[in-house]
């Protein structure tokens, strides 16, 4: 298992959007949001590309006549760059962030047995 040095939750919004609850671009100003928030790696590299995407995300969010293709281009740099190693271990190790768009918003509540 990697060793994810941040996390991006985009849930509830994500499935909002995938419910056509909200639009992409509300959900690409989340992200854009979310991803603007994470504390910076001091890594000129790492942070720069953070912040090419954090300007893309809002430029797309600003976009009312933007692609749902423009906004997956947009996640796939996002996973690639989450998907950066920071260390040599071939299995597991240090990656940059994991981008988490599956996980419930709030855990379950536990229910006592009866």
């Amino acid at each position: 298992m990697s060793d994810w040095q941040r996390e991006i939750r985009l849930q509830p919004h994500w499935g909002q959007c995938k419910d056509g609850k909200i639009s992409i671009q509300q959900l690409a100003r989340v992200v854009a949001a979310k991803l603007k928030a994470i504390r910076p790696f001091n890594d000129d590299e790492l942070d720069a590309e953070r912040d090419e995407l954090v300007e893309e995300f809002e430029a797309f969010a600003a976009d009312g006549d933007a692609y749902r293709d423009d906004f997956d281009d947009i996640m796939d740099r996002l996973y690639d760059w989450g998907d950066t190693r920071l260390d040599t271990k071939f299995i597991g190790g240090k990656k940059v962030c994991w981008i988490d768009t599956i996980s419930n918003p709030a855990p379950p509540k536990s229910v006592s047995a009866v």
